[in-house]
């Protein structure tokens, strides 16, 4: 397998191998387990049951697969993230049958402007999820579990500290150092596939 890809060398992939030939099945292996926890959290802020949340998977790579031959990424034009969320968006108003109105690139405006906005919101937890994947290789065991226990499961500080027999201290040393690096994480991230 390719090593990871930028979004933007992932997206030319999608469409030919380094061959020139046709697509590359590594990258849409690659593009989906990139992209597809967030199509699947943003299905579940919508409502959906999780086959319903794999369906809306499927349909989101169908609609890409058939836009792709034609498609060159031209960041001027627009951003993954907005791009991604118009297809999703299409795929599920088309999956529900409703008489929700289609969304075009027009309608989709600046992407980050909404917080409260279901997509922000698992646009911003995909990318949390992958800082903290990475961070399993760049610190202790101990320092994650720490982490975990006080910031993720919001236990206290002391309790944590006693279940790991360390000090309250380090607790918050923990907390400080691993908050840094996700926030590190996910800035480059968010910066680089906009």
């Amino acid at each position: 397998m390719h090593a990871p890809s930028t979004h933007a060398s992932l997206l030319a992939r999608l469409s030919r191998d380094e061959h020139g030939n046709g697509p590359d099945h590594e990258a849409w292996l690659e593009f989906e387990h990139r992209y597809g926890p967030l199509i699947r959290d943003y299905g579940r802020r919508r409502g959906l049951q999780s086959s319903d949340c794999d369906d809306l998977l499927q349909n989101v790579l169908l609609s890409l697969t058939k836009a792709m031959p034609a498609f060159r990424y031209d960041p001027d034009k627009g951003r993954l993230r907005s791009y991604l969320k118009t297809v999703t968006i299409r795929s599920l108003s088309r999956s529900r049958r409703q008489d929700e109105p289609s969304t075009s690139l027009e309608d989709v405006g600046d992407p980050a402007a909404d917080a409260d906005d279901p997509w922000e919101q698992a646009w911003r937890q995909h990318h949390v999820r992958r800082a903290l994947a990475t961070l399993g290789r760049e610190f202790p065991e101990r320092t994650i579990t720490a982490f975990s226990l006080y910031v993720l499961e919001g236990r206290e500080a002391a309790e944590t500290a006693e279940l790991l027999g360390m000090s309250i201290d380090s607790v918050y040393q923990a907390k400080t150092r691993v908050l840094r690096r996700v926030e590190e994480l996910v800035g480059a991230s968010v910066a680089q596939e906009g």
